[in-house]
């Protein structure tokens, strides 16, 4: 099955939990992202000699086509990491998912962001898209428990979208294990951010196996 992390925003960490899902639950990804933050990611991690990533890329409608065999593949999976922009390549990418994850952090214009994308979802005018949409709230401080509540309640309210109940934080240590080719749990197994990265692995799994 195809999990899709996507925004059209930028710098919303797409790349980050696209590598830390892959790595953890072991998954090749796609490389959309026009930085090729994936593919750099990975070119690290191979110099550091960790277990190497199987990573793709696609220029065309065409290279995307072996998606067809995750979509839809209860013993297949695969990450695509979406980079921060509309074009079709990135709308062949939703319409192929089976499951899209888009990150968001706790502001005004992170809302605005998402209802940018909220749109394009609506302008596919198939309902599937919609259903198979969550929201991760990502980059954020986990002690603003009333503006997470409050963001939570304006998403559902606002877009009917699903958040998941795992959330990730602001920490450091995600652009230093990202610096050294390691997802969290390999920086640091014990820390709280390899217990929200591996909280996030589970819920995705329930997910899946829901939509299988």
């Amino acid at each position: 099955m195809i999990i899709n992390i996507a925004h059209t925003k930028g710098g919303v960490g797409k790349s980050t939990l696209a590598t830390n899902l892959a790595v953890e639950l072991t998954l090749p990804i796609l490389d959309l992202d026009m930085q090729r933050s994936s593919f750099f990611f990975n070119e690290i991690r191979k110099d550091a000699g960790y277990p190497e990533m199987k990573v793709f890329y696609a220029q065309s409608d065409e290279e995307m086509a072996f998606l067809s065999d995750y979509k839809g593949n209860r013993k297949k999976h695969i990450i695509v990491d979406s980079g921060g922009m509309d074009n079709n390549l990135h709308r062949l990418a939703i319409l192929y998912a089976d499951v899209i994850l888009t990150p968001i952090g706790l502001s005004q214009i992170e809302l605005l962001g998402l209802q940018n994308f909220y749109s394009i979802l609506e302008e596919a005018n198939d309902n599937s898209i919609l259903a198979k949409e969550y929201v991760i709230l990502n980059q954020v401080n986990s002690r603003s428990k009333k503006e997470i509540e409050g963001i939570k309640e304006l998403i559902h309210e606002e877009f009917g979208l699903k958040v998941l109940n795992s959330m990730i934080s602001s920490r450091k240590i995600f652009k230093d294990a990202f610096s050294e080719g390691k997802s969290v749990v390999e920086k640091q197994s014990k820390s709280a951010s390899a217990e929200e990265i591996n909280s996030l692995c589970d819920e995705i799994k329930k997910i899946l196996k829901k939509r299988g």
